[in-house]
């Protein structure tokens, strides 16, 4: 996610809205937030999904994010 918000010349504290959608979820699994580096001053509005599987058995998580930036 870094990357492609460098790409969009904006960073993680620019992100309003992140959704992870992590399989084999339980509940207390709560450090994905923190592990990616995301802001934790301003706590941005966030959602974990515990889902079934993901596309591929190879992927661990599948995250997206919303960011808004000052024109």
């Amino acid at each position: 996610m870094r990357q492609r918000l460098a790409q969009a010349g904006a960073t993680p504290t620019d992100l309003v809205k992140v959704t992870c959608y992590l399989p084999g979820y339980t509940p207390g699994d709560t450090g994905a937030r923190d592990a990616h580096g995301f802001p934790t001053g301003n706590l941005l509005a966030a959602t974990l999904l515990g889902i079934q599987s993901l596309y591929s058995d190879a992927a661990l998580f599948e995250h997206k994010g919303i960011a808004v930036m000052d024109p």
